[in-house]
């Protein structure tokens, strides 16, 4: 007798680990089990070229949102997308001219820097650490070489005695070392740099006034 009991016992056990079992086994594949939880989903991939396929579609001037100003910086296809005051971008390509609305917003954000460290002798590190910070986030927006072009006020050179008013210019043929007494000289001087460069569109100039 004991041994007939034991022996249902242990089928009903059998029974009751097998059922329990086959739910859990179905609640996984069905997604309602607790156990569900534990096992990792694929997530769902976006459609091969889809990246690509957005960037190949932008075109200078173009106006997009933050997700594909991001498209356009991974795509690495020599555009970007400038980001405006009012939180949208503006697609910039590197071998094109800028944008009208992407130039007069550098200009400005330029001029604020510019006017802020005008007097460049009073602070020559703090005053060229901000101007080339300006510089750097021009050229991280738009993905061009920058020339900067500074009005600025200060000593023009190592003896001189007097602050003067002049322009200088970063970037390009700032080698040159030349300074200018207005901003229609150094733009003519940058010009015609211009113009002997086989890359000339991968230039942005900015001007400070």
């Amino acid at each position: 007798m004991t041994t007939f009991r034991s022996t249902i016992l242990g089928a009903s056990v059998a029974l009751v680990l097998a059922t329990g079992l086959t739910a859990g086994l179905t609640g996984c594949a069905s997604g309602t089990s607790a156990l569900g939880a534990l096992v990792p989903t694929a997530a769902a991939e976006a459609p091969a070229g889809t990246q690509t396929a957005a960037a190949a579609a932008a075109v200078t001037g173009d106006i997009v949102d933050a997700a594909q100003a991001d498209v356009l910086l991974k795509a690495g296809a020599g555009q970007r997308a400038y980001p405006m005051a009012d939180g949208t971008f503006v697609v910039v390509t590197k071998t094109e001219p800028l944008p009208a609305a992407v130039q007069a917003d550098m200009n400005a954000k330029t001029s604020d820097v510019v006017a802020a460290n005008r007097d460049i002798s009073e602070n020559m590190n703090a005053g060229t650490a901000a101007l080339l910070s300006d510089a750097g986030k021009s050229a991280a927006g738009t993905g061009k070489r920058i020339i900067s072009v500074w009005g600025l006020f200060g000593y023009p050179d190592m003896d001189a005695e007097t602050k003067v008013s002049y322009w200088t210019i970063n970037g390009g043929p700032a080698g040159s070392g030349k300074q200018f007494s207005s901003r229609a000289e150094a733009e003519t001087f940058v010009n015609a740099w211009l113009t002997q460069q086989d890359n000339a569109n991968e230039y942005a100039v900015v001007y400070g006034d």
